[in-house]
């Protein structure tokens, strides 16, 4: 997990065993528990399969752009954004030099 509180959020994951989210509509919740939380991209976006940028839109830039060097050129890396908003994909897809590999989704 890439985060600029990551060591927030590791201090509260070690206590609660991880990421948990409750989804009141459905009455469930989900755990989830990251192989590391980080600051910093070179640690963690190398071996990402998928990443999901949860910045509001106007960050969105300065995290493509700091996240771009990292993403994998050998593998196919899932990049997207929730929530999504139009114009995300030529965002992304410029951002990252329409690299083959990378599918960008919103």
């Amino acid at each position: 997990m890439l985060t600029r509180k990551a060591q927030g959020i590791s201090k509260k994951m070690h206590r609660h065993d991880g990421i948990k989210i409750y989804h009141a509509d459905k009455n469930i919740t989900q755990h989830a528990k990251p192989i590391y939380v980080t600051n910093n991209a070179s640690e963690s976006i190398p071996d990402s399969d998928i990443i999901i940028i949860t910045n509001p839109a106007n960050d969105r830039v300065r995290v493509l752009d700091e996240i771009a060097p990292y993403i994998s050129k050998k593998k196919r890396v899932l990049v997207g954004a929730i929530p999504g908003w139009g114009g995300f994909h030529w965002l992304a897809e410029n951002k990252l030099n329409h690299r083959k590999g990378v599918v960008v989704w919103a």
